[in-house]
């Protein structure tokens, strides 16, 4: 028989303390994945909030993701980075006028779609579009 076939004290210890580790691994980032499902829950909730016509929203919304098909965390993650997250130490008038300043910049930069006969800011379409998406799954 051959020497690596054999199992010894330190051969064992080694596939246990190995075995265990590999069990172990997909805890800390499960844990993570749903504390961050949460995060941006609460972030999107944010940003919703931040609408005044939800109907026309949904609607705009909805052919912004037909020209640009994205999912909520794609939608989320560009928001935050172009405005900033919308963190618990930070007011919805805070927020606002950050979101507000951003869509200025847009329109002065031309950074504009026509959509559904309506000109929207990149920002704007997004929020639109996160919108969208929380209507189609509710």
């Amino acid at each position: 028989m051959s020497d690596w076939l054999q199992l010894t004290r330190r051969r064992c210890l080694t596939l246990v303390v190995g075995s265990l580790a590999a069990i172990s691994w997909p805890w800390p980032r499960a844990m993570a994945s749903v504390d961050d499902l949460h995060r941006r829950g609460r972030e999107a909730a944010r940003w919703r909030r931040q609408l005044r016509s939800p109907k026309s929203a949904a609607i705009v919304g909805s052919a912004y993701l037909a020209l640009v098909p994205q999912a909520d965390i794609d939608l989320i993650d560009d928001l935050a980075a172009s405005v900033g997250r919308p963190s618990s130490d930070l007011s919805d008038a805070d927020l606002r006028c950050r979101l507000r300043d951003r869509i200025r910049m847009e329109y002065g930069e031309g950074r504009t779609l026509r959509l559904h006969g309506w000109t929207l800011s990149r920002t704007e379409a997004q929020l639109c579009a996160l919108y969208a998406l929380d209507t189609t799954t509710t």
